[in-house]
């Protein structure tokens, strides 16, 4: 079993799900969205240069026996640098942007809101019949109410994220979120390919927990692409191109990463992007 590992993403792609699932193992600890130094107790940010060297020192003090590792974490090139130069491996998951969008911005606004969504509810209609986002024809980040602000940070924290994972990594390295939720047989290939073997142990745990994991965002409810652009409103939608459009003016450089991974977009976004100018947002 490998030391240590890593696996990038910006959440919104079932990483407690996979933690939960790796912490499972006797001898493997994997943290989970740690950025603060957990010895400290006063949120000071860990360095992520020292991060991997530490899990390393975590490992020898431990006998060299467990396998140290964190999802959810340090994001990205750096990421992957660090955990290779430590002798570890790295993957990074990746999911549709608008359905990734639409599970995290569901999640976020319940908790704004203080209840539970019904599954199926629009909740782009609630957000704007309560005030919470407001129809714009341009982007003025100064002007934003604090969901449309929850929104634009999320897409910047997608995009941004999945461009430079996308970049900076090979194919084998791509954990496709979709698919590892799903398909056993792909989620055990990269899982044994990630730890460096565990096959048997992979197998169970994949069959024990693979069938709750449907059930996990049910208040999001099936959506597609297609209608969820279709429900987000005007603000929303530059938000998300004007993310792209930083990356690529032309957009068209970002959807070909994504189309190169299987990722279709829906037809209703490329009517809408045909008039998209990017703004000063």
């Amino acid at each position: 079993m490998r030391k240590i590992f890593n696996i990038s993403s910006a959440g919104g792609t079932a990483t407690l799900w996979l933690s939960n699932l790796l912490n499972s193992h006797p001898n493997i600890v994997c943290f989970h969205g740690m950025r603060e130094n957990p010895f400290l107790g006063d949120g000071t940010s860990l360095v992520s240069g020292r991060f991997f060297p530490g899990l390393l020192e975590l490992r020898r003090l431990t006998g060299d026996m467990m396998s140290f590792g964190a999802v959810h974490s340090f994001y990205g090139p750096d990421g992957k640098a660090l955990v290779t130069e430590a002798g570890g491996s790295h993957k990074f998951m990746i999911r549709n942007p608008f359905t990734r969008l639409h599970s995290l911005f569901t999640h976020h606004y319940r908790d704004f809101l203080g209840y539970s969504v019904e599954a199926g509810q629009n909740v782009y209609a609630l957000a704007a019949d309560r005030g919470h986002v407001l129809e714009r024809t341009q982007i003025e980040t100064r002007e934003f109410t604090s969901a449309e602000a929850k929104f634009q940070t999320l897409c910047n924290e997608v995009v941004r994220t999945d461009v430079e994972n996308l970049d900076s990594s090979a194919d084998d390295e791509c954990l496709l979120f979709e698919k590892m939720v799903s398909n056993r047989d792909y989620a055990l290939f990269h899982l044994t390919d990630l730890l460096g073997g565990e096959r048997e142990f992979l197998e169970q745990a994949l069959a024990e927990r693979m069938s709750t994991k449907e059930n996990a965002h049910s208040a999001v409810g099936s959506l597609s692409d297609d209608e969820i652009f279709e429900l987000w409103p005007e603000t929303f939608r530059l938000m998300f191109a004007t993310e792209m459009a930083r990356h690529d003016p032309e957009l068209a450089g970002v959807i070909a990463r994504y189309e190169g991974i299987g990722y279709g977009f829906p037809q209703s976004y490329y009517r809408w992007a045909s008039t998209f100018q990017p703004g000063p947002g």
